[in-house]
């Protein structure tokens, strides 16, 4: 998803209505995750688009969204991995689960928690 919209979308809006359609069209596949980290998900495109929109340089301003992009995309999946840690470690019925951000980087052979549609 990420991808296509450095390459086809003009901009936040764009860029919006693209994950609005990736939500409801998927919504039930990523129910759990989404009802949990969603709310962020789109925060951030707002917070992004209200100090993109405000760079006069037509360049710059494609320039600032492709950046955005690329972190968007790294912290969504950030985001999206150590919620379902924490939903995992829930359904386990661990008593203690692990502090959000503060558990060591998993191991180099074992793969990471991955939202798909955003990496493509």
């Amino acid at each position: 998803m990420i991808d296509a919209a450095k390459e086809d979308d003009d901009g936040f809006w764009a860029f919006e209505q693209r994950i609005e359609k990736f939500w409801y069209g998927d919504w039930t596949k990523h129910k759990g995750l989404l009802n949990i980290i969603g709310g962020s998900f789109a925060s951030m495109v707002r917070l992004g688009a209200y100090g993109g929109t405000r760079v006069r340089s037509r360049k710059v301003r494609r320039e600032f969204f492709r950046f955005f992009l690329d972190e968007y995309r790294d912290i969504c999946l950030w985001m999206a991995d150590e919620t379902r840690t924490l939903l995992t470690e829930i359904a386990e019925g661990r008593e203690e689960i692990s502090d959000v951000g503060k558990r060591p980087p998993p191991p180099e052979d074992e793969p990471k928690a991955e939202v798909a549609e955003l990496e493509s």
